[in-house]
């Protein structure tokens, strides 16, 4: 397998770096403006972190594996369906009762709705650079050795299954708009948003002693992640699925800004029967 043939374009290489920069810069700029305006809790930003990090990228991850291991990846690939609602419904269990674990036993129930903010821009924004970050530190890696014509060394070492795979990366790379490596920043932002707003929900549930909240959590975060993938395999198309993204995550936020606007922030007792 040869990689000389292929280069990055000048434009691509910097809307990648732009990326990889604004992946890291917006959830810490987010964290620092909200602790400036509210005053609220660096250790909430913390605790959202450690709750995507434990329950979403670690106990998740491994009943993906255990599923893909037992069902094996033919049948995933032929049964998308399936495959759709099971992911949308793992996400929403597993990172909204993550929250609510969180919220209930590790943090005090009783704090300000302040903090579910500050939780929810630590939720979204590890996430954010786990996912992008990441990732776009490795594509600012190959497309600087593909301009350097040294790309050839990066499949030194790697197994034929490994080898296509990398050269599939590549052919990506190189041949993708690009514009597109900036669409995770759009796409992040409204991540961030769509989970302040569950954390505020799972938030409300934890302090008004009302746990049926986590399961409108799970649904509403089920139906984001569900719908979201059918658009994306039915239209194959980045715009309409990243514009249904937005107008989705726009209405869940206008309903969550009007509900903690009104939010008097006092904690309500169960209704005695």
């Amino acid at each position: 397998m040869d990689l000389s043939g292929y280069t990055i374009s000048a434009q691509s290489v910097s809307n990648i770096a732009i990326t990889l920069f604004s992946a890291i810069i917006i959830p810490l700029g987010a964290m620092v403006v909200w602790k400036i305006l509210s005053k609220a809790r660096i250790s909430s930003f913390l605790f959202g972190a450690g709750t995507f990090l434990a329950f979403a990228f670690i106990l998740e991850s491994m009943l993906h594996r255990f599923v893909i291991s037992t069902l094996g990846e033919e049948f995933i690939n032929t049964h998308v369906i399936f495959y759709v609602i099971y992911g949308a419904f793992a996400a929403g269990i597993f990172e909204e009762v993550g929250r609510f674990l969180v919220m209930r036993f590790v943090m005090k129930p009783d704090l300000p709705k302040k903090e579910s903010i500050m939780f929810g821009i630590g939720h979204g924004g590890i996430e954010c650079i786990l996912i992008v970050a990441f990732s776009y530190i490795g594509n600012l890696a190959i497309a600087t050795m593909l301009n350097s014509g040294n790309a050839n060394s990066l499949l030194e070492g790697l197994d034929e299954a490994q080898q296509t795979a990398l050269v599939t990366s590549v052919q990506t790379l190189a041949t993708s708009p690009s514009y597109i490596f900036l669409v995770p920043i759009f796409e992040r932002i409204v991540a961030i948003t769509f989970h302040v707003c569950l954390s505020y929900l799972v938030f409300r549930g934890v302090r008004d002693s009302k746990p049926v909240t986590v399961v409108y959590a799970v649904l509403l975060h089920a139906a984001m992640d569900g719908s979201m993938s059918a658009i994306s395999i039915l239209t194959k198309s980045t715009l309409i699925t990243e514009i249904y993204l937005l107008v989705f995550t726009a209405v869940v936020a206008f309903f969550t800004v009007k509900a903690y606007l009104k939010d008097l922030d006092v904690k309500k007792e169960p209704a005695k029967s």
